[in-house]
């Protein structure tokens, strides 16, 4: 006897149509999808002076709250801060993260060449010190209206699926602005100060 078996079709162009591909689960992601962005930035007029005692200042106005989607994911942080150059920082500016109460994590940074000790342990992605005098030019204190940008980024990985709050700040010694330059008289050489955030899997 013959027997004859038979399965319905399948139309695969409705199959696609049925997909949501608006909540593909993050684990059937490619590696390396960046699944979160965020980004803040403040132009508050700062002068910070830590009267010769190492210790860091977070930039309060420039705090990025996220919840790792995996337990895997890494961090990438980028950061501009908008400075003078008529201090002496014996510092710079610095990535940190903390998770919910927890201890504060510092970015790695490069000490191969830095003998002083506060170079050795500033956390931070450019150690500065002795900036431009009003020796450099003909005209009594034009340093003063001098600004720059400090550019850095830096991997985290916080290995947690809890709060996570990421900062960026300044860590040294001595006296650092922040949004201006040391021209206090008029609002040139002011700037914004950001913090970019990119959670990848």
């Amino acid at each position: 006897m013959t027997v004859y078996a038979s399965k319905p079709e399948i139309n695969v162009r409705e199959k696609l149509k049925e997909l949501d591909y608006s909540h593909v689960p993050y684990e059937k992601m490619p590696k390396g999808t960046v699944v979160d962005v965020q980004q803040t930035r403040f132009d508050t007029r700062l002068n910070i002076d830590h009267g010769g005692v190492l210790s860091y200042y977070a930039f309060t106005d420039l705090n990025i709250v996220m919840y790792p989607k995996s337990i895997n994911s890494k961090f990438y942080l980028t950061g501009d801060v908008v400075s003078g150059e008529r201090k002496n920082p014996n510092g710079g500016p610095s990535f940190s993260y903390y998770i919910e109460s927890g201890a504060r994590q510092f970015g790695p940074h490069d000490a191969s060449n830095h003998t002083a000790t506060w170079q050795l342990n500033n956390n931070s992605f450019v150690s500065v010190d002795d900036l431009i005098n009003d020796a450099f030019t003909t005209g009594a204190s034009n340093s003063r209206f001098l600004t720059k940008t400090y550019h850095g980024s830096v991997f985290f990985e916080p290995k947690t699926t809890n709060q996570v709050t990421f900062q960026l700040g300044f860590h040294g010694l001595n006296t650092f602005d922040v949004n201006r330059n040391d021209y206090t008289g008029g609002i040139y050489g002011n700037g914004w100060t950001t913090l970019t955030v990119m959670e990848i899997l």
